[in-house]
């Protein structure tokens, strides 16, 4: 898989630069509601969320867990039932 880096660009405007801490421990509810509450007033939401279904194993990115986007991509979940809180 190659990044077209330009494609990226979108992730210098995200609300969550400089938090990364909050994002990539995604088995603890309260850091995943504190990674959602971010996610949810983002300007880059939906480009995160995109780059994240097809992309991302790990962490909470575009407001969804690893287990949401696997099963997003399974098709057993909907990317609109998700809540971000």
């Amino acid at each position: 898989m190659t990044l077209d880096l330009n494609h990226l660009r979108w992730m210098s405007k995200a609300a969550c630069v400089g938090k990364g801490h909050l994002f990539f421990d995604d088995l603890k509810k309260t850091q995943v509601a504190k990674a959602k509450k971010i996610c949810a007033a983002c300007p880059v939401l939906q480009e995160c969320r995109a780059h994240a279904i097809e992309n991302e194993e790990f962490g909470v990115w575009g407001g969804l867990t690893a287990n949401q986007r696997r099963l997003i991509r399974r098709g057993r979940l909907k990317v609109e039932a998700v809540v971000l809180k």
